[in-house]
This record gives C-alpha cells, sequence and structure tokens, in this order.
C-alpha cells in the first residue's frame, strides 16, 4: 500500500453508511458506491472491502460504538456524514489534492476518465478486453450481440466498443503479423480502428492494459472482468 493509502477513523462514519446501503452488508469489490467512496478518500477498493468486512464482525470498541449509534438511525447517520464532508479539509478537500505531486495509484487509474476520452475508463477498457479474446475478428463488428449487450451495460454506443475491439487488435502481435502479411502482398492492411479523436486517446491505454495482462497469470482477465461487471449492475 502507498503512503497515501492511511485509513483514518473518520473513514468509518462514510463506509457504515455505505454498509448499511440495501442491501444491508458487505458490497462486492466493484460496487458503483464502493467504488465512488474509493475515489473520494484516494483509498483502494480493496482497503474499503476489507474495513467493510470488519465493520459486518464489529471487531473494535470504535466500530461497535458507530453501530450502536447509527445502525438504527439512517438520518442521523446521514447528517453525520454530511457534516464530515463538509469539514474535510474545511469544505477543501479538492483543492488539498490541487497541485500535490502524488503518487499514482493503480486503482485510480483504473477507475478515472481517460483524458481525451472522458466517457471511458480502463475498467471498461478491461471488460472490452476480455470481449475481445471471446471473438473471432470477423465478430468484432456492431450487429454482433455481444458487442451490443456490453454497450448497452456500459451505456456508451456499439460503435464505440467496436473502435475498442479494432484498437485492441492494433495490440495483438498475431493480428499485426496479420497486417503486416497482407501488405506484403499489396492488400490493404491494417483497420479503422481510430475513426475518431476519442478512439485515438485510449491507444495507451489499450496498450498499458494489454501488456500488463500478458503478464498475469491465465484467467486473471476473465477473473477480472467477473468482478468489475459489478460496477454497471
Amino acid at each position: 500500500m502507498s503512503g497515501s493509502a492511511k485509513w483514518s477513523d473518520d473513514y468509518w462514519l462514510p463506509l457504515l453508511e455505505l454498509y448499511l446501503c440495501k442491501p444491508v452488508g458487505v458490497k462486492r469489490l466493484y460496487n458503483r458506491r464502493l467504488i465512488d467512496l474509493s475515489l473520494e478518500l484516494h483509498l483502494p477498493p480493496a482497503l474499503l472491502h476489507k474495513q467493510l468486512q470488519r465493520l459486518r464482525l464489529l471487531d473494535n470498541p470504535r466500530i461497535q460504538q458507530l453501530w450502536q449509534r447509527y445502525s438504527n438511525h439512517p438520518r442521523q447517520l446521514s447528517k453525520a456524514v454530511a457534516k464530515w464532508r463538509s469539514m474535510r479539509g474545511f469544505g477543501l478537500a479538492d483543492n488539498f489534492y490541487d497541485g500535490v505531486d502524488r503518487l499514482e495509484q493503480d486503482f485510480e487509474r483504473l477507475l478515472c476518465p481517460i483524458a481525451g476520452a472522458e466517457a471511458w475508463n480502463e475498467l471498461m477498457l478491461v471488460l472490452v478486453l476480455d470481449l475481445y479474446f471471446r471473438l473471432t475478428p470477423l465478430t468484432m463488428v456492431s450487429h454482433t450481440p455481444e458487442v451490443q449487450q456490453l454497450a448497452k451495460r456500459m451505456k456508451v454506443t456499439v460503435d464505440e466498443v467496436v473502435d475498442v475491439l479494432h484498437t485492441f487488435q492494433q495490440c495483438d502481435p498475431y493480428m499485426m503479423q496479420k497486417g503486416e502479411r497482407k501488405e506484403e502482398k499489396g492488400e490493404k492492411g491494417g483497420n479503422d480502428s481510430l475513426r475518431n479523436a476519442a478512439a485515438q486517446s485510449i491507444v495507451g491505454a489499450c496498450q498499458h492494459l494489454w501488456t500488463h495482462y500478458q503478464h498475469m497469470p491465465t484467467g486473471t482477465l476473465e477473473g477480472d472482468a467477473a468482478q468489475m461487471n459489478d460496477y454497471f449492475e
């Protein structure tokens, strides 16, 4: 854990509010509310997930005290969390981070919008990469049901998903070799994945993810994508 990922007892308040959201209990790792709190606190989702499990166990006096005070009084808890947020950095918590050179954390890179393609983040690209390995090049088109389903789930257009699939083709050594062979034969090589500025902005992110999963054990991408789907439920 990096030095910026430090737990404070003040964080139990918003975490308790998250725990008590229906359905009450420990939320999944990529639950959207957990992710939003993760970004707000600049703490990895895995840490918040671990602390949610501690809430369930009521394993220290501080947690027990908060549970007794707020578990049956959601409005009072909501007011306490609102006050906590207003007091963070005296209401200037976001400004505190402006201009501060912090170590970039992998989870924030995964979840924050991609510059130039703000409708996308790397979590979404992981889902497209997982789909990439479930399709063939000929099925990476707009009328493929799996492409349509993923686009609907992520609330982006089908054409955008197709663009990203084609961009991943540029990261695929097999597809690159195939394109080179076509060019040697005088055929049209490459693809039209860079048809818009947003697609161009995510090339680097696609390459980063391809390299990352290339060096991970078999099944890692599939397992990560299965968990990340929870973000869109």
